[in-house]
């Protein structure tokens, strides 16, 4: 055996037993073939591909595995302890981070309730049975951005509308009805997909219902993009905005396929620039989903 394989041998053993002491296991999410294969100075090093990306290769925004885009992750986590396999891993899909702009966390725990019950990784699940059981996978709603307002909001507590093939309304109310039992939560959050003039429309809504009169403003949003709104010009479909509706600090009720919140404030996000912003910011006041 030359000098350095007899130098690449020794990293490779001497690297495996530190990440086996410091680290532990690898995830079952980082695919080391994957890692190597796009990472020609790993490969040649001998260094062990998963002590490599913890130690250099999530910082320098290395990918882990085809399904995993380390830059896409961190704009959305923000500086964490753990690499992005394992943050993701531990809380990121609960808090309803995103690993890579073809899947969505939340959605495919929405869709699949067997896959929330069984507390199997998402995208784990995915990778290793969902597609080939054909199940579906959506793209991120997220950006790659930093969305403050989705760190530490619980998958149950964020939702993507329309799911697939369902409408939904919103429906603004003036006084909650009494006689729910409610759950106080931090903040919930719903990513929408409106057009223009949805948005416009719910803007409107909740800038007027406190003084209109009204005692409840419902905005109906079909699931057939093609009847929602105008088209864009030389295109045969409206084009759609995703906005994130914060409510903060609210009490939730949740029956069949109603749920109404309570909140004392309402922060509406724009996520259509590359910097998300806070472009509406709306008082006290209540509403109800039909999902």
């Amino acid at each position: 055996m030359s000098q350095p394989s007899l130098k690449r041998a020794a990293i490779r053993t001497l690297s495996r037993v530190v990440r086996r002491v410091v680290i532990g296991r690898v995830p079952g999410l980082f695919d080391t073939a994957y890692y190597l294969k796009h990472n020609g100075d790993v490969a040649a090093s001998g260094i062990d591909p998963y002590l490599h990306y913890v130690w250099r290769g999530a910082a320098e925004n290395r990918d882990p595995a085809e399904d995993f885009d380390t830059a896409f992750f961190r704009n959305q986590s923000g500086k964490t302890r753990l690499d992005p396999v394992r943050h993701y891993l531990r809380f990121g899909s609960a808090a309803g981070l995103d690993p890579h702009p073809g899947f969505s966390s939340t959605s495919y725990l929405i869709r699949y309730p067997d896959v929330t019950a069984s507390g199997v990784n998402p995208l784990l699940h995915y990778r290793t049975n969902g597609r080939r059981e054909g199940r579906v996978a959506q793209p991120s709603a997220a950006k790659t951005m930093n969305i403050s307002a989705l760190r530490s909001v619980p998958s149950r507590h964020l939702r993507s509308l329309p799911e697939e093939g369902r409408p939904f309304s919103m429906t603004l109310l003036r006084a909650f009805p009494a006689g729910d039992t409610f759950e106080s939560v931090k903040r919930y959050c719903f990513l929408l997909k409106l057009t223009h003039d949805e948005i416009a429309l719910l803007v409107n809504a909740f800038d007027t219902m406190p003084t209109s009169g009204h005692t409840a403003i419902t905005l109906e949003v079909s699931a057939d993009t093609d009847a929602r709104g105008e088209a864009e010009p030389h295109d045969a479909r409206p084009k759609l905005d995703t906005v994130l509706f914060a409510f903060e600090h609210c009490y939730v009720a949740a029956q069949g396929d109603s749920l109404r919140i309570r909140y004392a404030e309402l922060r509406l996000w724009d996520l259509r620039e590359q910097e998300a912003r806070v472009a509406e910011i709306f008082p006290a006041g209540a509403v109800e989903f039909r999902i």
